[in-house]
């Protein structure tokens, strides 16, 4: 079976709850240095920055990338506040449009450059971690939370999807790339506070090998994103401790390393000669931490090509 070329992505979140104080534009300076960059824009890649402070710092280093790496993408990966949820919801629509205009601002005054940007359409990062530190009985307790906010939106004709497609639509007119990183079935659905919008010129669905998931279920996630026509992020779910991703309780997973990307690299090439479908053309990773995650990413590609249908 042949192969497309693969373009891929890599997330770069760093929170500064797991950076130990260390300010986090030189955590990300470290990530993205010139051997990691020369190697992202030698091979056609990018990554998707979290805007979690757009300070001056952090700006002094996007564009340094742009100016000295001008074919290595950067995608504006919007977050809000932990009190707001974090991720984007059905409950911070207004906080997202104003986050989108900082950004947008900032990077004018900066005169940064950006590919897209990227909307994570996500449960409210209190719902996850309720889940994740309580199980059934944390979900229940987070939903029900949400399941009040969400009658009030009903009862009062408050439409969030709506005002996204706004938003969206603004977007476009500006000519302003947008992407939607989206979680799988069953965690994305409207009663835990996920949007449904699918108004976005690029659709990634995280189907991580490490979802949490029982296994049947995990085995079917790269096919339903094969079959809905979005792309795959893979990678670990997300982390805790000295790692990339948020701490959301007891769920202690380890970062990405090579076994965790060549499993999820040959499950999807496997899900898609099941299909008859060419690899996917687009893949995000999560996440980026040195030169070493793309130069396994990489590996893992050299031996996909190898493969017989």
């Amino acid at each position: 079976m042949e192969h497309a070329e693969t373009k891929a992505r890599f997330f770069i979140e760093e929170h500064p709850e797991n950076l130990g104080g260390e300010p986090r534009h030189q955590v990300l300076a470290r990530v993205l240095n010139p051997e990691t960059c020369q190697f992202l824009e030698d091979h056609g890649w990018g990554v998707a920055l979290a805007m979690i402070e757009p300070d001056e710092p952090t700006a002094r280093l996007i564009k340094d990338i742009n100016q000295r790496f001008p074919e290595l993408p950067v995608s504006a990966w919007i977050v809000v506040d932990d009190k707001d949820g974090y991720w984007i919801t059905k409950f911070n629509v207004p906080q997202t449009r104003q986050k989108i205009e900082e950004i947008k601002a900032w990077a004018n005054n900066f005169d940064l450059d950006f590919e897209a940007i990227g909307l994570d359409l996500e449960p409210p990062i209190d719902v996850i971690r309720g889940f994740m530190t309580r199980g059934l009985i944390g979900l229940i307790k987070a939903r029900n939370e949400t399941n009040k906010k969400y009658r009030w939106q009903q009862q009062s004709g408050y439409s969030p999807e709506e005002e996204i497609k706004d938003i969206l639509n603004q977007l476009k007119k500006e000519s302003i790339t947008t992407h939607s990183y989206e979680m799988p079935f069953p965690l994305n659905i409207p009663s835990l506070g996920v949007l449904q919008v699918e108004d976005f010129d690029t659709r990634v669905t995280m189907v991580y090998s490490t979802q949490g998931l029982p296994r049947f279920i995990e085995s079917r996630i790269p096919t339903v994103c094969l079959k809905q026509g979005t792309y795959p992020a893979i990678g670990v779910y997300s982390s805790t401790g000295l790692v990339p991703g948020r701490s959301l309780g007891l769920f202690d997973e380890s970062p990405i390393n090579r076994d965790i990307l060549e499993q999820d690299i040959n499950t999807l090439s496997r899900k898609a000669q099941y299909r008859n479908s060419d690899f996917p053309q687009n893949l995000w990773v999560f996440a980026l931490t040195d030169v070493q995650v793309a130069r396994w990413t990489e590996e893992a590609l050299e031996q996909v090509k190898q493969l017989k249908p």
